[in-house]
């Protein structure tokens, strides 16, 4: 009977057009209908799987862990399985977290611009800005939520990791911007952003998504642990599960 109770749930999530866009993130053709053709059917089927093997090792490391981590895991859990709170969540970690440390980051390449690194810092602040216009322009759904979450986690580390650098780098004038201090700014910051940054992120993260295991395995030991993981989303997760969906 149970297994009979999810093949209904299955069936019925695979002709949910709001499950298909809003969870899976696939874009149905205005021309098309249930029943779906063979080629967008695939591609559901395809996604719904990638889909549930996430959710199912995500549920299954929160039983595994205790205390905040197994919280934080057990909401995030729940917020994937649900559309509005998929979205409160995408808005939440923007404003909260990308966007304001975003925005610093335009304002260094413009004073950068003005120096003798202009050209090389070209470079590595435009692959990121373009990376950012990529993600926003990602079909809505669970695999869009995780590149948020990647780029919000690296956000965060590059702010702790070069926070006073980019004061230092916005209260100097830019004449003063010389030699060494110049050399600070190409090893601290313009390295990382080449390292980590830049369009390959979005990609990186989606070949990464097949568990929980092996997402936290690639993106922990960058940011420093599932403790950073957890700090840094902890605050955005629990705030969309208080207004969005029952915990």
């Amino acid at each position: 009977m149970e297994n009979w109770r999810d093949y209904q749930k299955k069936q019925s999530s695979l002709s949910d057009p709001e499950y298909i866009t809003g969870i899976l993130g696939v874009q149905i053709p205005l021309n098309e209908s249930y029943p779906y053709t063979p080629t967008l059917t695939e591609q559901i089927l395809t996604e719904h799987m990638l889909y549930e093997n996430f959710i199912k090792s995500l549920l299954g490391t929160a039983k595994k862990a205790a205390g905040k981590v197994k919280d934080f895991f057990i909401t995030f859990y729940k917020i994937l399985q649900d559309g509005k709170a998929l979205g409160t969540f995408l808005l939440t970690v923007q404003t909260k977290i990308i966007n304001p440390i975003v925005k610093k980051l335009r304002l260094v390449f413009d004073k950068l611009s003005e120096t003798s690194m202009g050209d090389g810092a070209k470079k590595a602040f435009e692959g990121t800005f373009n990376m950012i216009e990529s993600f926003k322009q990602m079909s809505s759904g669970w695999k869009k939520a995780l590149v948020g979450t990647s780029l919000a986690l690296l956000m965060k580390w590059l702010s702790d990791q070069v926070g006073e650098l980019i004061i230092t780098i916005l209260e100097k004038p830019a004449e003063e911007m010389v030699g060494a201090f110049l050399g600070e700014i190409k090893t601290k910051l313009l390295n990382l952003l080449n390292e980590h940054f830049g369009i390959g992120l979005i990609k990186k993260t989606l070949s990464k998504v097949v568990d929980i295991k092996t997402y936290l395995g690639w993106i922990g030991p960058i940011v420093g642990g599932v403790g950073f993981v957890t700090d840094a989303l902890a605050p955005v997760t629990s705030r969309v599960a208080a207004g969005t969906i029952e915990i």
